[in-house]
């Protein structure tokens, strides 16, 4: 018979808790902190720790959430290191052959303090398929369980201090050698990556993204630096330096462009910058191998339909991708299309889930019981899609179809801003 110690029963235990959140519904419904000191103590199996807590709806699904944080210490002018990031999941902690999302979240899920643990990882839940899985049993056992998938979610700061060359402690309400953080880095990402994959582990051939706004144009960002399979996103598109956020712009309480690629040189002034940020829109070929999937309005003037999302579609397709651009041409209870804010509210619906399984080849999944997204009131929307395979031309499959909004989070200025600048319309 075999003994164990009680240090060996505990960690037995703890790993036995990282195993079961599969379908067992929660006793109690644990609640996000607004303060470190309220955040509840992580369980560890002496490899990773997590937090365990429910979805928000009846039915109580239990998911896990691991929070890495940046080092306090940490100071480089390349930026590697400085996200802080979440991994959601279920099941088994270690698993090489999960496949895996990555979900970058919009402006308003960036972190003032990228060492606040609270901030980190109430942001990390802010929006996107994160917050579906925070507030709906449904979304989490499909997504964790039936799908088998993990979610990393990326926390970046909102400022960099040029002259400490640090994100941490960085005062980013004063516009003096701070830069501001408008795009998710992809060399950094993917340092991200290599540490999930060595602490987790997953199938790197069944990796995805997804995001909104800023988050959008980060998943395209790392799209093309990385082999994702599939990418969906909502009012973002591939970039050129005419766009507002690649320019060198004063700061104006935070609501500047990012302009520079060089973390050392503070974006303020509108001066210009030898090392400007990389126009994605001369890299549409990188996605030949990548399902991609756009939810745009008329309405939204940030990602413009005509002159932004609409001419990102049609570079893929002529490069030689599949891409496919679902329009939304009316709000719900309006006579007008929804604006960039509103349009935040499509893009998470089982459908578009299924949309990122199927890149990877995976089966699609059910969303028992209610999901907020596949409700009764529907808006317009108008796919167009060009099968790569036979045809390169932008308007060869039209169809119409309908989609709803989901259940999205209150759109507020973050945890005691005060100012715009963690608006989601970025």
């Amino acid at each position: 018979m075999v003994r164990f110690s009680s240090t060996a029963s505990l960690l037995l235990l703890a790993a036995a808790a990282a195993i079961f959140p599969t379908s067992t519904l929660a006793l109690t419904k644990p609640v996000f902190a607004t303060n470190a000191a309220d955040v509840q103590q992580p369980k560890t199996d002496g490899v990773r720790s997590w937090r365990t807590y429910a979805s928000s709806d009846s039915s109580s699904q239990l998911w896990n959430i691991s929070t890495v944080m940046p080092s306090k210490t940490m100071k480089t002018s390349t930026g590697l290191g400085m996200y802080a990031y979440n991994v959601i999941w279920r099941g088994e902690a270690w698993n090489p052959s999960r496949p895996l999302m990555v979900s970058f979240g919009s402006s308003i899920s960036r972190c003032r303090d990228i060492t606040d643990l609270a901030c980190v990882l109430s942001k990390g839940v802010q929006d996107g398929w994160p917050w579906q899985i925070r507030t709906n049993g449904s979304y989490a056992k499909a997504i964790l369980e039936d799908a088998g998938m993990a979610i990393v979610v990326i926390v970046s700061p909102v400022c960099y201090n040029t002259t400490r060359l640090t994100p941490i402690g960085a005062s980013c309400g004063t516009s003096k050698n701070n830069h501001a953080l408008r795009h998710y880095r992809p060399d950094v990402v993917i340092d991200v990556l290599s540490k999930v994959q060595k602490s987790f582990g997953f199938d790197t051939n069944s990796v995805v993204a997804s995001g909104g706004s800023m988050g959008g144009r980060g998943a395209l960002r790392l799209g093309t630096a990385y082999p994702l399979r599939a990418i969906s996103v909502v009012g973002a598109m591939l970039e050129v330096s005419a766009n507002t956020a690649m320019k060198s712009l004063p700061w104006n309480s935070g609501n500047a462009g990012e302009g520079c690629y060089s973390l050392n040189f503070a974006n303020v002034g509108g001066t210009g910058c030898k090392t400007k940020m990389p126009e994605t829109m001369l890299m549409a070929n990188k996605f030949v191998s990548t399902a991609v999937q756009f939810y745009a309005s008329p309405g939204d003037s940030t990602a413009n339909l005509t002159t932004m999302v609409q001419p990102t579609c049609n570079a893929i397709n002529e490069a030689g991708g599949n891409c496919k651009l679902n329009v939304i041409s009316n709000l719900p209870g309006t006579n007008r299309a929804p604006i960039h804010n509103e349009l935040a509210k499509w893009s998470w619906a089982p459908e578009d889930f299924n949309f990122l399984v199927a890149g990877y080849g995976g089966k699609p999944v059910a969303f028992a019981g209610p999901v907020s997204s596949a409700s009764s009131t529907s808006a317009t929307a108008t796919a167009t899609s060009s099968d790569s395979s036979s045809s390169t031309s932008v308007d060869s499959a039209t169809t119409t179809t309908t989609a709803a909004p989901t259940t999205s989070p209150t759109i507020d200025n973050g945890p005691g801003t005060g100012t715009n600048e963690d608006l989601l319309d970025r």
